[in-house]
This record gives structure tokens, sequence and C-alpha cells, in this order.
């Protein structure tokens, strides 16, 4: 079976998160933290992938299409200085700032999350 690629493109995010996406990337680049969009809808295959290999533990993703319009309710980014890193660096400093910055433009950050397995 072949993974669909990942999409990236913010216009595929609700307008509800779009504009608080956009406002996260711009403080957290004024702050010299620049910010990768890695994925934001999500097809279902290959969110059924995700959850095969453990990095993703439900099949209800708020990256799959959601009702009414058929966009994603979630984006997955990183800090621009940890692509390079071992699973995008989960310790490093940056993280936290960006959680924090999200936090208070009303997103929730993946980094308050308990961990299930799959």
């Amino acid at each position: 079976m072949s993974v669909p690629p990942q999409i990236r493109d913010t216009e595929k995010l609700c307008p509800c998160i779009r504009g608080r996406y956009r406002h996260l990337v711009d403080i957290a680049m004024a702050r010299g933290i620049y910010l990768v969009t890695i994925e934001t809808l999500r097809h279902p295959d290959r969110q059924k992938y995700y959850v095969r290999i453990r990095v993703s533990w439900t099949l209800k993703s708020k990256h799959l299409s959601q009702p009414p319009f058929g966009l994603s309710l979630a984006v997955d980014c990183v800090p621009q200085d940890y692509l390079t890193h071992p699973l995008w660096n989960p310790e490093g400093v940056q993280w936290e700032e960006v959680g924090e910055i999200a936090e208070t433009l009303g997103l929730h950050w993946a980094g308050r999350w308990k961990k299930k397995r799959v």
C-alpha cells in the first residue's frame, strides 16, 4: 500500500486555526525561532500508517478532514533548528517556548499531552 504524501498547505487549515497558526509563526520568528510546517490536512490512509508505525495512537486525528468544510483542525510544525536532530530534538528548549506561545493563542500544544501507547 502506498502512503499518501504529507500536505503542508496552510490553506487546508480551518480558518479558526489558520490565523492563530500564522500568528504563532510570526511571534516565534520575531523571537528567532523559525517554524517549518510539516503537515496540515491528512489523508486517512496516512493516518492509518502513522498508527501502524506508532507515531500516532488514534484514527480520529484532527488532521483528518473535519466537518463541515473538510479542513484540518491540527497542524504539525518543528523549529527549523531541530529538523536534522533525531526525533526533532524533543528535549530542545525551543519546544517549550513555541508551546507557550501556541497556548497564549488558544492552541493546544502536544507537548502537554499524556503519551498513550498504541
